[in-house]
């Protein structure tokens, strides 16, 4: 005849089971809860300005990048070295009302044709 265990002992062993179900639940759930993200400090720093060139002509079809004279011939080589050595955005093109279209065509071709992004304001004449 088989011996029986006593049903004290079973229910011991039941209770050690579950206390140390418990114990590594509660291990896991503190040492490992999921993935530890460290993300870089960042440094405060100011955003880039877009500064635009200022190319301004004048009634006769007179050229001015940043107040300076420029001719027509040179007007995109101008442009161009502002853009890439300066670091400028974008073209700013301002005009008396009295300026011929062409001038400012001119200007807004050059812009195209070297994907420069460019504004237009008129000035009006006082």
């Amino acid at each position: 005849m088989k011996k029986r265990l006593p049903i004290y002992l079973l229910v011991l062993a039941i209770a050690v089971v579950l206390m140390l179900a418990l114990k590594w639940y509660d291990y896991d759930s503190k040492y490992n809860n999921g993935i530890d993200l460290v993300l870089p400090e960042v440094k405060q720093s100011n955003p880039k300005e877009k500064r635009s060139i200022e190319v301004y002509v004048k009634g006769q079809g007179e050229y001015l990048i940043e107040g300076n004279p420029v001719e027509q011939d040179s007007l995109e080589i101008k442009i161009i070295n502002y853009i890439k050595l300066e670091g400028y955005s974008g073209l700013r093109i301002k005009s008396d009302e009295a300026v011929e279209m062409r001038h400012i065509v001119y200007i807004m071709d050059i812009a195209n044709r070297n994907k420069i992004k460019s504004t237009l304001a008129v000035k009006s004449q006082e």
